[in-house]
């Protein structure tokens, strides 16, 4: 448990919510709204226009005109990565700000999100403060995807890192580090980035980054996010199961020691769960030469580190060796079959 000693305690002042934001002038003026109710007014929201192309950048521009608290900025299109750096550094100029927020232009605040945050790092001195959220498509609210926590003192990085990992396996959530959901002390994100090159997976390269600054965190019971399923989402794209399946590998491989043995038996059962979905997805749906190679590449190596485990994963490295025609027709299988068993929970996503 935190400690209640009233001394030397850090009060939070002014918070920053960083806002890339690429091509959703049909959301971002809800997303915006819901800061401008926010219960907690002192804040500077940063609207970062990573190139759009529709009226984003018009619609950012309006509000910093009538609110001051909204900066909208505005560069070439670089990725999301690159957006949360241009605000970090803006930022870190700002001496006031003693916490900082990262929201999607797409998604909602709840009114009291800034305020319970901030009462929260106020009351326990904590460096990161996480938060509930629900998960909405165009039929309403995901009770299935819906993050309700409990109330918990996280007082080491290991037990952080456990929550991140999810290693007690809490509700049907695969990992935690989803970053919607957390606010930060500015002093323990300092200096650290977005890796820029990463076309997915930044978050929990974010995540490992902060490994060593964040020692104490506090979950509160309180939905206070609302997230939009969307099409154009980079979160929900099928090319991105190799992008993840190539994380998963790397901390396996080269970033064990920087993990507890519960925590690697959840990134090793995650990364199998990906490694199995795309092969489906690759033999099925994209069986370009690249995808083929790379997956087949990627396999080998986790096979010669004995990373593959399971008697059906096993067999399915031996399908593998049937060659490709053999595996197109496994994967369609499969996927039939897990189409038919997810007919009934299909999501509508938004465009």
């Amino acid at each position: 448990m935190f400690s209640e000693k009233k001394v030397n305690l850090i009060r939070i002042n002014k918070v920053a919510i960083v806002i890339p934001a690429y091509n959703v002038d049909l959301y971002i003026t809800d997303c915006l709204n819901s800061l401008s109710h926010q219960t907690f007014s002192n804040f500077v929201a940063l609207i970062i226009d990573d190139g759009s192309t529709d009226k984003t950048g018009t619609i950012a521009d309006e509000f910093s005109k009538k609110d001051s608290r909204f900066k909208a900025y505005h560069k070439s299109n670089s990725g999301v990565a690159s957006a949360r750096n241009f605000a970090l550094d803006k930022i870190e100029l700002i001496e006031s700000i003693s916490a900082v927020f990262f929201l999607d232009s797409d998604d909602i605040l709840h009114p009291e999100c800034l305020h319970k945050a901030v009462m929260a790092f106020d009351n326990t001195q904590a460096d990161c403060v996480i938060f509930g959220y629900r998960v909405f498509d165009k039929r309403g609210f995901d009770k299935t995807s819906c993050y309700t926590p409990l109330k918990k003192d996280l007082s080491s990085t290991e037990t952080i890192f456990d929550h991140f990992l999810n290693c007690s396996k809490m509700q049907n959530q695969t990992q935690l580090w989803f970053l919607l959901n957390k606010a930060f002390r500015s002093s323990c994100i300092k200096g650290v980035r977005f890796n820029e090159k990463m076309k997915r997976g930044e978050d929990v390269r974010f995540f490992m980054d902060l490994r060593s600054k964040i020692k104490s965190a506090i979950i509160i019971p309180d939905i206070l996010l609302d997230y939009r399923l969307r099409k154009s989402s980079l979160s929900h794209s099928n090319i991105n199961l190799l992008y993840d399946l190539d994380l998963y590998s790397e901390l396996l491989i080269y970033h064990s020691d920087e993990f507890t043995p519960p925590q690697l038996s959840v990134l090793h059962d995650t990364m199998l769960n990906v490694w199995r979905k795309c092969l489906i997805y690759v033999f099925g749906q994209d069986p370009t030469s690249d995808n083929i190679t790379f997956l087949r590449g990627i396999t080998r190596n986790l096979s010669k580190r004995n990373l593959i485990t399971g008697l059906k994963n096993r067999k399915r490295v031996l399908y593998l060796s049937f060659g490709d025609l053999f595996m197109r027709l496994w994967s369609i299988n499969q996927y039939r079959k897990y189409s038919k068993k997810n007919q009934l929970h299909q999501t509508e996503y938004f465009e």
